[in-house]
């Protein structure tokens, strides 16, 4: 039997599991509430993508509620896991986590260094968890583990003005179509990031989390650099968009070039066939239409 936590939430809500809780079945604050609820399913299988996240304007400020509250979550999951018997255990960080400092492309070694300052509470909080495995690992040779996610879309997604970059960017063409305007963006568009459908995270997830070979934490993402202008491209020729697209060049936000290695990664997986940029923005694109406005 398998467990998701978060399972009304983005990630969550695309991995593949037999139960799925949600925030309104079970506080994970509350240790008594997370225990009486692993006791309820008896899971052998936990796979916990629950955390407390926001936009990047967010997060810049209110450090102490993600730092607390994330830790927290954290820790009372990981206890009860052990406490009940789960045999297997994945907890979810970021890149974010990473030292911003270290140049590009990231690898897993990227994670020791400074924490960025600007969103230290939710950046801190994922990358204890990750020791927090380790810790388990070598005390009680249990197989739980964590990976590192990046730039992940697809259904599900929160489609707005503050959403992550390709949901926010199907929403604000979405919104110029129908308002008949040109889309405006900030910067010349040549910012490169990696892109990982979330339908693959699913496939993934299964590779690495029984491969007890596999203890310490990977990058789960695809190497390909996609620019902005890649992203956008793609969008106008699915939504047959006919108006504008105007960048600020005046205006220039984040590294232009933040990529990642995933060689550790293909090491596991060997050979897999990633859903491309095309394929993955016409699926989310179609989900988007048909629970948006139908």
């Amino acid at each position: 039997m398998r467990l998701v936590t978060g399972g009304d939430g983005f990630i969550g809500s695309n991995i593949s599991a037999d139960f799925k809780i949600g925030r309104n079945e079970c506080d994970l604050t509350d240790y008594n509430s997370v225990i009486q609820t692993l006791k309820k399913y008896s899971p052998k299988t936990v796979i916990h993508t629950a955390a407390k996240h926001g936009s990047a304007v967010e997060m810049i400020k209110n450090h102490t509620q993600y730092i607390e509250n994330n830790i927290l979550v954290d820790m009372n999951i990981i206890k009860a896991c052990k406490e009940v018997g789960v045999e297997n255990l994945l907890m979810f960080s970021t890149i974010t986590s990473f030292d911003p400092n270290h140049p590009s492309p990231f690898t897993e070694e990227s994670i020791y260094g400074k924490v960025n300052e600007k969103i230290f509470g939710y950046a801190y909080s994922k990358k204890i968890c990750v020791d927090l495995c380790k810790a388990y690992q070598l005390d009680y040779g249990l197989n739980y583990k964590s990976i590192y996610l990046g730039n992940t879309y697809g259904p599900h997604g929160k489609f707005h003005q503050d959403g992550t970059v390709i949901h926010n960017l199907i929403y604000r063409f979405h919104k110029a179509i129908k308002e008949n305007t040109d889309v405006h963006l900030y910067g010349n568009g040549k910012v490169f990031r990696n892109y990982l459908y979330v339908e693959d995270l699913d496939e993934i997830i299964d590779l690495i989390l029984y491969n007890r070979k596999v203890k310490d934490p990977i990058i789960v993402s695809p190497s390909k650099k996609i620019s902005i202008i890649d992203i956008v491209e793609v969008i106008k020729n699915c939504l047959n968009f006919k108006n504008k697209v105007v960048f600020d060049l005046n205006t220039v936000i984040g590294d232009q070039v933040k990529v990642v290695d995933n060689t550790k990664l293909i090491n596991v997986i060997g050979d897999y066939q990633f859903t491309s940029l095309e394929q993955g923005l016409e699926k989310t694109i179609h989900w988007y239409n048909r629970n948006y406005f139908n």
